[in-house]
């Protein structure tokens, strides 16, 4: 599904073009074998809030981590003018240690991948956005991996497999169950309806919602007043495929607008610490 949907949202929005010319790469990497992350080594002594990635070592191809930076970092650097001839430099820099960044991107350790991006001579923001789209497979593969181990009962606002925040939620079927979809790995888990996601806030006094009424898709920004952060939900007959969960993100990035202008943000830090690493293999 997602691969059909690009063209129309390019022709649609072509103002996200460059991420989804990217995300296109991606989808295109994301079949490779070498993904696979059955063999990881995962902590067996986890508390019941902590997801299922904390700890974990994750065996990845060198060879694969460092084409697929590599060919994001060439695509970025044909879509734009400012930052292109550093990207198109650094995709073939000694000091790209693509390992390491997809750890780093993993981890949402941002300190980390600003460091690379002074050293490669690129934009630290631009770099971030790349390599958190480079580490999508090998998430996803993680997620695959594990889905037989994801607590039935998770409880947490953030994602059991990676820990990451959730970008959006469904309100699923006939029932209008919610859950919270992760952009990263693609987990799904479910969630009550007056229950804020980053803060735990269940009083429905301080929860609410925006439907602008200029728009007519089925999807509304849920608010929390205690801490201010927002999460777009969609109503949904199934389930979202893991690839689709982030262009339902970005194909309503005129929502995240609305919100912002509504004084409402996404949490700026990580849920969690996760501490994986990433175990290169030659």
């Amino acid at each position: 599904m997602a691969a059909e949907t690009i063209p129309a949202l390019m022709r649609q929005a072509p103002e996200l073009a460059p991420w989804l010319r990217l995300y296109q790469e991606v989808l295109g990497v994301a079949d490779d074998p070498g993904w696979a992350a059955a063999a990881m080594t995962r902590r067996h002594d986890l508390r019941p809030d902590q997801p299922l990635l904390t700890g974990a070592v994750i065996p990845l191809s060198a060879g694969l981590a460092t084409a697929t930076l590599r060919r994001l970092m060439l695509v970025a650097s044909a879509q734009e003018a400012e930052n292109g001839p550093p990207f198109k430099a650094a995709s073939g820099a000694a000091a790209l240690d693509a390992p390491m960044l997809i750890q780093a991107a993993i981890n949402e350790d941002t300190a980390a991948i600003a460091a690379s991006a002074v050293a490669l001579g690129v934009d630290p923001p631009a770099l971030g956005t790349i390599v958190q789209l480079a580490a999508l497979p090998l998430l996803r593969a993680c997620h695959a991996a594990l889905a037989g181990a994801v607590p039935a009962q998770w409880g947490q606002g953030s994602c059991p497999t990676c820990g990451a925040w959730p970008v959006m939620a469904e309100v699923r079927g006939l029932d209008q169950s919610r859950h919270l979809r992760c952009g990263r790995c693609g987990a799904d888990w479910a969630m009550p309806t007056l229950w804020c996601p980053f803060c735990g806030e269940s009083d429905h006094t301080k929860l609410g919602a925006l439907i602008p009424a200029e728009h007519d898709r089925p999807l509304r920004i849920e608010l929390c007043q205690t801490c201010r952060a927002y999460i777009k939900t969609a109503t949904t007959l199934r389930p979202w495929a893991p690839a689709d969960v982030p262009l339902a993100d970005i194909a309503s990035v005129e929502w995240d607008v609305i919100a912002l202008d509504n004084g409402l943000a996404r949490p700026r830090q990580p849920a969690v610490a996760l501490g994986a690493r990433i175990k290169a293999l030659p």
